[in-house]
């Protein structure tokens, strides 16, 4: 979980404010974060030959970047945190995720990207992306579209949504064509019809309620 979300999430916004050299560069000090965790986490102190490395490790990365093509700004701090925290976290996550699971390997890899994306897709519902046209219904006045869900109790799912939030625009009711519906806008303003099948009704018998009803 650790890995996946650290390298998908952190890796790619670090490439937002970075070039692809300098953010790989620094997700790719991994195996140095790796080694230092496990003298802590595992009890396994470095040898001589693995400080050695880890020296070399540090005053490689020092001399990559302190030539002027690799300098950081301060419009890079954010890629470099992102960067580093990806290699961090992902080091964090092999030194820590050790027991073994009962799992055929494709499940486990399965598994393990679908909940590393989870937060992800979490933070990308959550944050508007203006670059990408992708804008809440509240930041251009409105929505032209209504998503249409069937649930099992209309009048339990929208008294549940009001309660997280959600504003009722039109109450449960029911309608000639045998639903029983209502109208809710969650809290980003997406507008959602909520309604639950109450009963069958004829295409004749449709029509006869519709008309008396708007003769009203």
């Amino acid at each position: 979980f650790t890995n996946v979300f650290a390298w998908m999430g952190f890796g790619t916004v670090a490439m937002k404010y970075l070039p692809i050299s300098e953010a790989a560069l620094l997700a790719y000090t991994m195996p140095i974060w790796t080694m230092l965790f496990a003298w802590p986490v595992l009890g396994e102190r470095p040898t001589r030959r693995g400080i050695f490395a880890l020296v070399l490790a540090f005053a490689g990365l020092a001399i990559l970047f302190s030539g002027q093509s690799l300098s950081f700004d301060e419009g890079k701090l954010l890629g470099v945190t992102m960067a580093l925290g990806c290699a961090i976290l992902f080091a964090f996550g092999s030194v820590t995720s050790r027991a073994t699971i009962p799992l055929q390997p494709i499940a486990l890899v399965a598994w393990q990207v679908g909940l590393g994306c989870l937060p992800m897709i979490g933070i990308g519902l959550w944050f508007e992306h203006p670059d990408f046209g992708a804008l809440s219904p509240a930041s251009i006045g409105g929505t032209p579209v209504k998503l249409h869900l069937y649930v099992d109790d209309v009048d339990t799912v929208m008294a549940r949504a009001e309660k997280a939030g959600a504003t009722v625009l039109r109450p449960a009711q029911d309608q000639f064509y045998g639903d029983r519906s209502g109208l809710i806008a969650d809290p980003f303003g997406h507008q959602w019809f909520l309604a639950t099948r109450k009963e069958e009704v004829s295409p004749a018998e449709m029509q006869k309620r519709f008309t008396a009803m708007t003769k009203g």
